[in-house]
């Protein structure tokens, strides 16, 4: 397994079972910054949105698991893949949760509120999840500060070069697992001349931002209903007819319909993510409207006033977006986002307003200007029928060879409006149990 984030930790603990396996992980134990990657195109705003160490990129998010319905997965995914990927988001909410979290989960899951919104629940844990928690990769052989150069299969295995401590080591292995992201799996790939030509092309992400702002309607029951309660944020997920597109929003108190710069857009006309750690964040945090959400989040206060924000989250089109390349051994990242997409947001932004049937208020000026990465990485080595279209085929093996495998968000071939994780957890599980089966039979 290369990487160790939630599709490599997952996949270590459900193999380990059954097989030896060996956990290569670039970084060290503790979190750690890539080096600043350079970025054309559109800007990702302020969040780090990949990491290195123990766990990977799941030492900078929240833990958020919000499932993908059958609506969203679209024409781009294999039917029966789309299908089987919903009997597993279960199980990794009770292997990540725990049971009790997990029934919950299936109890809350997404109903079709009217024939124009799908109100689904978010469940965003109170302390955020890190994959090493999990106590069954302790089973695994975890190599730490073991950077994987090379790929080779061979006609007995897979054979790897193996960076660490400036020792190159030669080992070989029956079956091998990309799990290093959509920005780091297809560049090793890249490296070993493996996956085509559609390897780190189609990056997409979710296009996230602050977009408008809603009064509370006298009459609306919908507007609080609407409010976090717990671990659990309501979530309604409205489809664009015009381009097929998912747009999903959630409400967050707001102090009032002023429009002051959020600290997300401060970041975009930088060009480059802000530093929290630094003076220069705090002076672009300054807006009163977001210390009276900051103020809100520390006291507990999750209720809904007379205001709220619109916090959108948007779907890509699944090809043509972006791409990952490497110049000098320097990541560059050429990320778009389309007035097709900006269109999407603002068509569904005024199904919202009917469905709460409260005044929306859009913020000043464009929509493309106010919205940034989601860190959703994905699409750089897509499932595909073929080399000419993807990079993996639905059983997440790298067209053209025999024994190597790709699990991350980068063989997410569309990803509707919903956060990637829950579906990258069961991609995982699922390719757990395909590898054990070809294994028996090899």
């Amino acid at each position: 397994m290369i990487g160790s984030g939630l599709a490599g930790g997952l996949l270590a603990l459900a193999l380990s079972r059954s097989a030896k396996v060996t956990l290569f992980e670039r970084g060290r134990k503790a979190h750690s910054a890539p080096e600043t990657p350079s970025l054309t195109g559109h800007p990702l705003g302020l969040a780090q949105t990949f990491g290195y160490g123990l766990g990977g990129t799941t030492n900078l998010w929240r833990g958020s698991m919000l499932s993908m319905r059958p609506e969203e997965f679209g024409s781009d995914w294999p039917v029966n893949v789309s299908k089987q990927l919903q009997t597993y988001s279960q199980e990794v909410m009770r292997l990540l949760y725990g049971t009790h979290v997990a029934q919950e989960w299936a109890s809350r899951q997404g109903t079709i509120a009217d024939n124009d919104c799908i109100l689904d629940s978010v469940f965003t844990p109170v302390t955020p999840f890190r994959i090493a928690k999990l106590s069954g990769l302790q089973a695994a052989r975890v190599r730490l500060e073991s950077l994987v150069e090379d790929i080779r299969e061979t006609p007995g295995g897979v054979r790897l070069s193996v960076r660490t401590n400036g020792r190159i080591d030669k080992l070989e292995f029956d079956f091998v697992v990309l799990a290093g992201g959509a920005i780091n799996s297809p560049l090793l790939l890249k490296r070993s001349s493996l996956g085509g030509t559609q390897v780190g092309l189609n990056l997409t992400d979710h296009p996230m931002g602050m977009v408008a702002k809603v009064v509370r309607g006298c009459s609306s029951t919908r507007f609080g209903g609407m409010a976090p309660n717990g671990s659990w944020k309501k979530v309604a997920k409205f489809r664009d007819n015009e381009t097929g597109l998912w747009t999903s929003f959630q409400l967050c108190p707001a102090h009032d319909l002023l429009f002051e710069r959020d600290e997300y857009l401060a970041s975009a006309q930088q060009r480059r993510p802000l530093n929290v750690f630094k003076s220069e964040y705090w002076r672009k945090f300054g807006a009163s409207e977001y210390r009276a959400m900051m103020a809100r989040k520390i006291s507990g206060n999750s209720r809904l006033g007379e205001f709220a924000f619109v916090l959108a989250m948007a779907e890509q089109e699944a090809r043509g977006q972006g791409k990952i390349s490497e110049l000098n051994h320097q990541v560059n990242i050429d990320w778009h986002v389309s007035e097709r997409v900006c269109g999407a947001i603002r068509r569904s932004l005024s199904g919202l307003e009917k469905w709460l049937g409260c005044d929306l208020h859009l913020a000043p000026g464009e929509i493309k200007n106010r919205v940034w990465s989601g860190a959703h990485h994905a699409g750089t080595c897509r499932i595909s029928t073929n080399a000419n279209s993807g990079v993996v085929d639905e059983n997440l093996r790298v067209h053209d060879t025999s024994r190597i495998f790709v699990c991350d968000a980068s063989v997410l071939p569309s990803t509707g409006a919903s956060n990637t994780g829950l579906t990258i957890g069961s991609l995982a599980l699922r390719l757990a149990g395909h590898l054990c089966r070809q294994a028996t039979h090899a």
